[in-house]
């Protein structure tokens, strides 16, 4: 027996690709933030309520946080959000900010993030 899925966003949890792309990141860790520009010329990770977006282009292959004030790149998204790729060269765009941050004794950075 083989699989019944037609290989599309709508296969994954029963969603249609519209709807993926219009799920939040709610409270959702960056990864490598300690190795982002943000962290490195700001030295420090940025206060909560931060303004911050996901970058159009991948980075190094990855999708990345990107401050709305200096265009510094925060961290990382999992790469559970790899998804957001597709949707954004469909013409979405997320927002967010940070919910929760510290620099020690590793910098972390936690966002929420919604479709605009």
């Amino acid at each position: 027996m083989g699989s019944s899925g037609t290989g599309s966003f709508g296969d994954l949890k029963g969603s249609s690709e519209s709807q993926m792309c219009l799920r939040s990141i709610k409270d959702d860790w960056l990864e490598e933030v300690a190795r982002c520009d943000f962290f490195k010329n700001q030295g420090g990770v940025p206060s909560i309520m931060h303004s911050v977006h996901i970058h159009n282009n991948i980075v190094n292959g990855r999708i990345v946080v990107v401050s709305t004030s200096t265009d510094e790149i925060i961290g990382l998204l999992p790469s559970t959000y790899s998804y957001l790729l597709g949707c954004m060269k469909k013409g979405h765009q997320y927002m967010g900010t940070v919910v929760y941050s510290v620099n020690t004794p590793i910098p972390k950075v936690m966002v929420n993030i919604d479709a605009v």
